[in-house]
């Protein structure tokens, strides 16, 4: 279907960083890190314009050796 979005990225102290995107009906905003190595990723919705998020993803990917 061609969906795309620009987006730019917000690179935190901690080496990870946090990218959103807005549609008409809601925002999403993903914030990732290293977390002891390990890759750490979390998704938020916002239907308020990003006054309140709600937590609707997470993840953490360990690399095995």
């Amino acid at each position: 279907m061609g969906y795309m979005t620009d987006a730019t990225p917000e690179v935190k102290d901690n080496g990870g960083y946090t990218w959103s995107m807005d549609n008409p009906k809601f925002m999403v905003k993903y914030t990732l890190a290293i977390d002891n190595g390990d890759w750490y990723e979390i998704s938020e919705i916002s239907t308020d314009k990003g006054n309140t998020w709600i937590k609707n993803f997470e993840m953490r990917l360990k690399k095995i050796k």
